[in-house]
């Protein structure tokens, strides 16, 4: 279901300064960065409401990323700091 941009960010304060017209994709992320699944879940279910596919990287070992939504796509985190 294509997401309409215009009217998502029609009420945002700052809309005047993105450039939306032609745009057919958008890319969202999110770090969980060692974030109770709580709130993980959460941000996975907003990205839901708007029919947003999202890729979440994990830092860490979540029950929640181990069987994901099928709007979520999971990815490794890299960690440099650890052997």
């Amino acid at each position: 279901m294509p997401i309409d941009l215009q009217k998502l960010f029609r009420k945002d304060s700052l809309n005047g300064y993105y450039d939306l017209d032609g745009l057919k994709d958008v890319c969202l992320t999110a770090d969980i960065d060692w974030a109770p699944d709580y709130a993980s879940e959460l941000a996975l279910d907003i990205a839901a409401s708007y029919g947003c596919q999202i890729t979440a990287f994990a830092t860490h070992r979540s029950s929640l990323l181990r069987a994901p939504p099928s709007h979520v796509e999971v990815g490794q985190h890299p960690d440099n700091t650890r052997p």
